[in-house]
C-alpha cells in the first residue's frame, strides 16, 4: 500500500513558501474601518466593515457578510483625520470564514491605486 504524499509531508521550508506566496507585499493600514456596499446597489445595503490589509494589488477586509468571488464593491474610507480619501471599487477575490463568525473577504482593486493614494492608507 503506497502512501500519498501532501503538502504536509514536505519540507517546512515549502510548505512555508507555497502558503506564503504572494505577488505584493501587504501593508498593515492607518485607515482602520470603511463604508461598503454592492456596487449599483442601493442604499439599504450599506455597511462597515474593518480594513485589514491593504497591497498595491488589492485589499483584505473582515465584515460580516461573505461575497461571491467577482461581486463588485464600493469602498468609502472612513479617516480618522479630515483627509478625504477617495472611494474605491474593488472585485472579490475570495470569502473565507473566520473563527469570529465574521468573514476574510479579499479583494482586488478595478482600478490601480496611484502611490499618493497608497501612502494615505499606510
Amino acid at each position: 500500500m503506497s502512501k500519498k504524499a501532501n503538502a504536509t509531508d514536505a519540507p517546512p521550508s515549502k510548505r512555508l513558501a507555497k502558503s506564503e506566496r504572494r505577488d505584493w507585499v501587504r501593508h498593515a493600514t492607518a485607515i482602520r474601518s470603511v463604508y461598503c456596499r454592492l456596487f449599483g446597489d442601493d442604499e439599504h445595503h450599506r455597511f462597515t466593515a474593518e480594513l485589514k490589509n491593504i497591497s498595491a494589488q488589492g485589499l483584505g477586509l473582515v465584515c460580516k457578510f461573505s461575497f461571491n468571488a467577482g461581486a463588485l464593491l464600493e469602498l468609502k474610507p472612513i479617516a480618522s483625520s479630515d483627509q478625504s480619501l477617495p472611494q474605491l471599487l474593488v472585485r472579490v477575490k475570495s470569502s473565507t470564514p473566520q473563527s469570529s463568525g465574521d468573514w476574510l473577504v479579499g479583494c482586488t482593486f478595478v482600478r490601480e491605486l496611484d502611490d499618493a493614494v497608497m501612502q494615505a492608507f499606510v
